[in-house]
């Protein structure tokens, strides 16, 4: 819940309004991103205002998620990861999920990245799945971390459970429904 204070003609009122930030993430971002390109260019007279912004509206931008894809269809069992039917990934049934929601992050990080089938993710959707299955993205990339290709090796030079398990509290706390499973 946001908290204004508006003063008009001297008389003090106080309004509120209730932001839900999983449905208005989106014009939250912009707006942070906004004051961030101001802040920005406040400080940095070199740049003008529209490389700074074409920049930062770049990083909201989702990539081709193909070669994760064929990353965990190499290094991982080829079975939905929430499922573990290891025949519904043929035929090109098989989507990369992002654990936590890219709607939360904006990262593409082959620790956050699962394999299931199209229509799971679509139901998925921005939800965060239970905290079985995140023990379960514990364990597996511990596994995929000792593989010896260098792409996964640099994927995983940063990375850390704790910041897994604290983006996914933080995205509870941002009211992304949790709990989720098939």
């Amino acid at each position: 819940m946001a908290r204004f204070q508006m003063i008009n003609y001297g008389v003090l009122s106080i309004k509120h309004f209730q932001v839900n930030p999983k449905k208005r993430q989106e014009v939250l971002f912009r707006v942070n991103n906004y004051e961030l390109t101001k802040l920005i260019q406040s400080r940095n007279q070199t740049h003008s205002t529209e490389v700074i912004i074409e920049h930062i509206e770049n990083m909201t931008k989702r990539e081709s998620l193909f070669v994760y894809k064929e990353i965990l269809l190499k290094h991982t069992e080829a079975h939905c990861f929430y499922t573990i039917v290891p025949k519904n990934l043929k035929n090109g049934n098989v989507s990369v999920d992002h654990f936590i929601p890219w709607s939360f992050i904006h990262s593409d990080n082959l620790g956050n990245f699962v394999l299931t089938t199209n229509s799971l993710n679509s139901k998925k959707n921005s939800k965060l799945p239970s905290t079985d299955y995140l023990k379960k993205l514990f364990y597996r990339n511990t596994t995929l971390n000792k593989v010896s290709d260098q792409h996964v090796r640099e994927e995983f030079a940063m990375y850390k459970e704790s910041t897994v398990n604290k983006l996914y509290n933080y995205a509870e706390i941002n009211d992304f429904q949790t709990g989720w499973h098939p």
